[in-house]
């Protein structure tokens, strides 16, 4: 899962030291690492059997980033990030 580049550098970083990490960094770790666990169960090499091992992983994955878009609906983050020109 981890490949040598700046991106699992920093997503390895926060995960060993989250103590001073604020909570915007850690979702977007937990982001990368959900992007990443999707791109490995669509792209890469498993047997049949394996895929069952992904089901616990996924729906936690999927549960997170529900609960993640209801709180940015629920906010007013979408409001500030138009207001801004994001």
């Amino acid at each position: 899962m981890w490949r040598n580049d700046s991106m699992d550098s920093d997503v390895q970083n926060i995960l060993l030291n989250p103590q001073n990490v604020d909570i915007k960094r850690k979702v977007e770790v937990v982001l990368k690492i959900s992007y990443r666990f999707r791109d490995n169960l669509y792209h890469g090499n498993k047997e049949y059997d394996e895929i069952n091992s992904y089901s616990t992983c996924f729906k936690k994955i999927n549960e997170f980033v529900k609960l993640l878009l209801q709180d940015i609906e629920n906010s007013d983050y979408l409001n500030d990030m138009t207001m801004r020109g994001d």
